[in-house]
């Protein structure tokens, strides 16, 4: 399971075994820190992460459309991104397993999250 907070308050659980999910945050969440943080050892394949209409890209090379997130398992390369964590604002990466890069991502599923004015 992925919890998904803003700002430091859990606002939804990413349910286990999900193969689509949507959560949508209002227009003022956007430039809000938004992390989406593993609850176990048990690694979720995230195929696509859109938000706001823009999908991101993550890896050491931000080339990947998609990434793991899990509790015990991290790894940044060319060809794989695992972190336990990983935090948008302003629809940039600004956090994860890969040190100082600031933009990658995509999840095994889809997890849109459009924000409403």
């Amino acid at each position: 399971m992925i919890n998904l907070s803003v700002d430091g308050v859990l606002k939804t659980e990413i349910p286990e075994a999900f193969t689509e999910f949507e959560y949508c945050l209002s227009f003022q969440d956007f430039d809000k820190e938004l992390r989406f943080q593993s609850t176990s050892n048990d690694g979720v394949c995230i195929t696509s992460l859109i938000v706001n209409g823009n999908q991101l890209l993550v890896g050491k090379l931000k080339n990947q459309p998609y990434f793991w997130i899990d509790g015990d398992h991290n790894e940044c390369s060319d060809e794989n991104l695992s972190t336990p964590n990983i935090i948008v604002q302003n629809g940039e990466v600004t956090s994860s397993f890969c040190p100082g890069l600031k933009r990658f991502l995509k999840f095994q599923a889809q997890i849109r999250i459009p924000y409403f004015h």
